[in-house]
């Protein structure tokens, strides 16, 4: 099947078009269901003089409750859109062309074919970190000299040790008792 080859200005009609559809349908469709021809009517009776053929119900619904709801929900999607291009375009964020794609977790049987299908997908190298209790202060070194970073590495690695050892030796206190909730200061 041909793609179909869309100039800039189609594809704004088509969003632009999509996204009146979507308002109308949102519009109109709830528990308490607005016709199309009590949409058009309550919107035409704004700008001329006409005989309402729709309740006052409907009325106050639509330019109370859901037209100022709609508008406010396009309007605070525009605003991300447009604050997410503009933090793209000023820090030009590597997340959004990744170099390298690095999984962190548990050890699967998996693991490996789904790391070479992805790489395979995407012809981006994939890096599988294993993350357990026991190996992650050596997760965090070896992600720290990946990214470039060993200082913050070794610094995550050492938290890690710290946290673990604190927890150890906590457990060694309890015992064998049964607890549980164990609240630490």
């Amino acid at each position: 099947m041909k793609k179909p080859n869309l100039t800039y200005n189609q594809i704004l009609l088509l969003l632009a078009a999509s996204l009146l559809a979507v308002m109308v349908g949102s519009v109109t469709l709830g528990r308490y269901p607005i016709g199309l021809k009590e949409l058009g009517g309550i919107l035409v009776s704004r700008i001329w003089d006409m005989e309402p053929f729709w309740t006052k119900t409907q009325e106050a619904l639509l330019l109370q409750h859901r037209l100022p709801r709609i508008v406010l929900a396009c309007l605070v999607g525009g605003s991300l859109a447009c604050a997410g291009a503009a933090y793209q375009g000023v820090f030009q964020n590597p997340m959004a062309a990744p170099q390298l794609i690095i999984d962190i977790g548990r050890v699967m049987s998996a693991a490996d074919a789904d790391m070479d299908t992805l790489q395979q997908q995407t012809g981006i190298p994939t890096v599988f970190l294993c993350a357990d209790f026991d190996t992650l202060p050596q997760t965090y070194r070896t992600l720290g000299k990946l990214l470039g970073r060993p200082e913050k590495g070794e610094e995550l690695a050492s938290f890690c040790e710290k946290v673990y050892s604190r927890t150890l030796s906590i457990l060694e206190q309890v015992g064998d008792n049964k607890v549980t909730a164990l609240y630490i200061k």
